[in-house]
């Protein structure tokens, strides 16, 4: 990869492969400039949308309010001329996860769904969302399916339901404290 690499960079024969290259190697501060570049050249819109996720991605404090403005218009480009689904969870995912728009989000996440009802990625970002409602219950059984599907023992996922069963476990825990005893 290395060498491939730099042959393109040096020669500039190939940027859809280096862009590639780029994103599989995970070097998102490159992929981002390149992404706009191929836009700029071709108006082709799925490398704005890849911009936008690896302006993203490549984000060291992913909270810059710049930034996340930046990419969330570019999504929203994105997905009024090519609703994919990729680019749909992405953004409806970003504005929940930073409490942008948690509705907007969600029903970016609707539409994701209505295309791919049993997609663990995009159920346990509809998931997150309730939780960001403050909605547990349903986030839980939501999570619930999530864990019965393949990729249901990612990372994010995992991360994901403990926060949730905190989430249960505090609202149990505070039920009970607001019970008047006389």
């Amino acid at each position: 990869y290395i060498n491939l690499i730099s042959f393109l960079e040096e020669s500039g024969s190939d940027d859809e492969v280096l862009l590639q290259l780029y994103s599989t190697s995970k070097n998102y501060v490159k992929a981002q400039p390149l992404a706009d570049k191929l836009y700029k050249q071709n108006a082709d819109i799925n490398y704005l949308g890849q911009s936008a996720i690896f302006e993203y991605e490549g984000l060291e404090d992913n909270s810059n309010k710049k930034v996340l403005d930046s990419v969330v218009k570019k999504l929203e480009k994105v997905v009024s001329l090519d609703p994919q689904p990729v680019y749909l969870n992405y953004l409806g995912y970003i504005l929940i996860d930073h409490g942008i728009d948690i509705k907007k989000g969600m029903s970016y996440i609707d539409d994701v769904l209505k295309l791919q009802l049993n997609s663990w990625y995009y159920l346990d970002s509809k998931a997150w969302g309730y939780y960001k409602l403050g909605n547990c219950k349903k986030a839980k059984v939501i999570m619930n399916h999530v864990l019965k599907l393949e990729g249901g023992t990612d990372e994010e996922v995992k991360e994901h339901v403990q926060k949730i069963e905190q989430c249960l476990q505090k609202k149990k825990i505070n039920k009970g404290k607001k019970r008047k005893w006389f």
